[in-house]
């Protein structure tokens, strides 16, 4: 099992209650730190239980981006669609994201499945760190098979930048490599 570079979208965002009071001395303050971290106070709602807190991506916000959100993804990230066309096909078709996440969680598509990732929120100045675990559907994933294959990857960040950019002319002069 190798290392993978992903993109994606976070699905579910937790984190241990216990821990968050311990490392950032209350949950409210560890709260602000989450937020700030991850823009959650727009996308995500916060639930909590005993042992834990996270944030879910709110299904109005994905209901109504989903399917267009991935497209222009994949529009820019895979000039030549292997398999965007056929999966775009079938999100078209199921009815809503209950039935995306399960799709995603089948795991069938390299460019489209759910994983678990790890990680952190942190506060610097008080020298804080905790641990967040997310629930993620990979969008793009490079990895140890594409070590010397990363030209299309980086043409994807390149194309961000100069987009990013693009007032200015010098944004057709940026480039992202790795040097020897």
């Amino acid at each position: 099992m190798g290392q993978y570079l992903v993109i994606g979208i976070a699905t579910r965002i937790a984190a241990d209650k216990k821990k968050a009071a311990w490392e950032f001395k209350s949950v409210e303050e560890f709260k602000i730190h989450f937020e700030r971290r991850f823009n959650a106070k727009e996308i995500y709602q916060l639930k909590e239980n005993e042992s834990y807190i996270w944030y879910e991506l709110r299904p109005e916000i994905a209901e109504k981006e989903w399917v267009d959100f991935i497209k222009d993804f994949y529009e820019i990230r895979y000039p030549e669609p292997v398999e965007g066309d056929y999966i775009l096909e079938i999100l078209s078709q199921e009815k809503g994201f209950e039935e995306w996440i399960h799709l995603a969680k089948r795991r069938e598509y390299q460019s489209y499945q759910m994983t678990c990732l790890s990680d952190h929120v942190e506060d610097q100045k008080n020298d804080r760190y905790l641990t967040v675990y997310m629930d993620f559907v990979t969008l793009s994933m490079d990895g140890k098979a594409w070590m010397e294959c990363y030209n299309e990857l980086f043409d994807f960040f390149t194309h961000l930048i100069r987009k990013k950019l693009s007032k200015y002319q010098l944004s057709e002069s940026l480039f992202v490599e790795i040097t020897d």
